[in-house]
């Protein structure tokens, strides 16, 4: 089994351990960490000026109509 799996196995049985009234801070303290985790994520992204050009150049292709469906580059795939 993996560490990973462990530690999930292992925050599973202590959450079932715990009295009701503990469950609600458990399931805020989840939110916050998934919250913090996609603030990360996103910071990172904003942070990459070469990304977000590439982004911004993409949508613009898309709007001008310079692109291919997916289709048809499956196809050749």
């Amino acid at each position: 089994m993996s560490a990973t799996s462990t530690l999930k196995n292992k925050a599973i049985a202590s959450i079932a351990r715990l009295p009701g009234k503990h469950l609600r801070e458990v399931i805020d303290f989840v939110d916050y960490l998934e919250k913090k985790e996609s603030a990360e994520a996103t910071g990172e992204i904003l942070a990459d000026k070469q990304l977000l050009d590439g982004i911004k150049k993409g949508i613009a292709d898309l709007k001008a109509g310079r692109c291919k469906s997916w289709r048809s580059v499956r196809k050749n795939v």
